[in-house]
């Protein structure tokens, strides 16, 4: 769930960062690259006139065509848009310290959350073997690519499934880090992060859950019937007083025959306004539950989070072990009538508290580069039978890659979950109820480049084992220079219960052009 002041309190870290950054450049420290740009195209800006570069600027500029089929071909167009976004950062590196301020720059940030302009910003400082970091930052856990079940830091932006790079999925967020050097192949990292954001979720748009529409629109019919009864009632009321007023004092006239006379005038008038009534009832509920969640403020040091994660190498396998204790970044919603009455008539947002103890390794077997991840996530309802609560379940994810034949990239990956104490489930208000004691996905990307690698053709198909539903991604990438033109288009489909066959009418093409200096 989206809460769009949680960045406030780092604005202070935000000046310093970028104090530092002025600092480091007009002192002529040298640079260090922090990977945004390629090191021969990034500009170098020396303000001291020493020769050396101090302070390293790099970013991007894209433009993108939206478009959604399905909803095209019904006249629908509100959905399809051009996507023009600028990214710019500034990295700066002194002794023993390194600076990183990234900004991110679109029409919907700017009109609806202002905060996020600030993408990233962290401050590094080496103090011999042990390295403190800290700021507005983004962590990686685990060894898969991208279907991983240990890479649990940072939350996901999931409101935007037109988002493909994991690192643009991933939300930063403010944490501090220490990382402690044991030798040449082994380290140790402790993680902490002084509050909590949970993944974020659309509520409008062509990526809002099915489930969560559902809710949604009962929620919007409910609260519109309860306003248009009470606008009801009272101009009936109105209008039957001023009425029986009259009625009652014309000669000859009786208590019920002017009752009978104003309730029949009340009629009338209430049919007369009726449509407006029901138009007004329909407005103010759909702009009351604009947001139809109650979450509470997670931004508070009680809803802090740490990890420690430990990697070693050992002959030719890579190992990692880690424990985290934190809260699942997927909501758990209290659908319970009175506690929706409780709240305003809207959904309370609950967030579990979990263990995760987490096993990963990654190897080269026969040619193949061989990564698997083991987890449990214990959650506190150790019974499963809580309804608010979601089971402790035992997660894994496997994945290679290889080159096939005629060049051929593959990479095939898999994660999955499995709930325990499923057959405690009962109530329908549980927040598994009805869901498989499974969860399965499989990810497979092939990828053939040609003309010196100037074109690269990619299909990746993403499937629910569970649901049999499925996503579908054709791609083409042109490079010219410094220059990337891409075609990718992403079809939805299989069964509509399922987390993607969900998603089917939101089905879309996208254009893109892009150039990284």
């Amino acid at each position: 769930m989206k809460v769009y002041n949680k960045r406030a309190p780092i604005a202070a870290l935000t000046c310093a960062l970028v104090a530092g950054i002025l600092f480091f450049g007009v002192s002529g420290l040298s640079a260090q690259e922090f990977g945004f740009g390629a090191p021969e195209t990034a500009a170098a800006i020396d303000a001291s006139g020493s020769g050396k570069p101090a302070v390293v600027v790099g970013g991007s500029l894209s433009f993108s065509l939206l478009g959604f089929p399905f909803a095209l071909a019904d006249g629908d167009f509100s959905d399809s848009t051009a996507l023009p976004e600028a990214r710019l950062s500034l990295g700066a590196s002194g002794s023993k310290v390194d600076a990183k301020i990234s900004l991110r720059f679109n029409k919907s940030i700017l009109e609806s959350d202002p905060a996020a302009l600030l993408d990233e910003a962290k401050l590094r400082v080496f103090l011999g073997g042990t390295t403190l970091e800290g700021g507005l930052m983004r962590v990686a856990w685990g060894r898969a690519d991208s279907l991983g079940v240990l890479d649990i830091i940072n939350p996901r932006d999931l409101s935007d499934l037109t988002l493909r790079d994991e690192n643009d999925r991933k939300i930063a967020v403010p944490m501090l880090r220490l990382t402690e050097s044991l030798g040449e192949r082994a380290s140790v990292e402790l993680v902490y992060l002084p509050w909590f954001e949970g993944d974020r979720i659309a509520i409008s748009g062509p990526w809002v859950p099915a489930k969560l529409a559902a809710g949604k629109t009962a929620l919007e019919s409910a609260m519109a019937t309860q306003l248009y009864n009470s606008y009801k009632a009272s101009v009936w009321s109105t209008a039957y007083s001023a009425v029986y007023a009259q009625a009652i004092s014309a000669p000859g006239a009786t208590a019920a025959s002017a009752s009978a006379y104003a309730s029949a005038a009340a009629d009338a008038q209430v049919a007369t306004v009726d449509a407006s009534l029901s138009a007004k009832a329909a407005g103010e509920a759909s702009a009351a539950l604009a947001n139809p969640f109650s979450s509470p403020d997670t931004a508070r040091l009680d809803y802090g989070q740490a990890g420690l994660r430990f990697t070693m190498g050992l002959g030719g396998i890579d190992l990692g072990l880690q424990y985290f204790y934190g809260y699942l970044t997927t909501p758990a919603y209290d659908m319970n009538p009175a506690s929706i009455a409780a709240a305003g008539g809207k959904i309370p947002v609950i967030w579990n508290r979990y263990h995760q103890l987490g096993l990963d390794a990654a190897a080269v077997l026969a040619g193949l580069n061989i990564r698997l991840e083991a987890g449990a996530n214990l959650t506190e309802d150790t019974a499963g039978n809580d309804p608010l609560v979601y089971n402790p379940a035992i997660v894994w994810a496997a994945g290679f890659d290889k080159t096939l034949f005629a060049g051929i990239d593959l990479n095939l990956q898999a994660m999955g979950k499995v709930r325990l104490f499923h057959d405690q489930i009962a109530s329908p208000l549980d927040v598994e109820y009805g869901t498989d004691v499974t969860s399965t996905q499989v990810a497979a990307l092939l990828a053939r480049s040609f003309a010196r690698d100037t074109v690269k053709i990619e299909l990746l198909g993403l499937l629910g084992a569970e649901k049999l539903d499925f996503m579908i991604e054709p791609g083409i990438v042109f490079t010219a220079g410094d220059a990337e033109i891409t075609l990718r288009g992403r079809y939805f489909g299989g069964n509509v219960a399922g987390d993607l066959g969900q998603f089917h009418d939101s089905s879309y093409v996208r254009l893109s052009t892009t150039y990284k200096f």
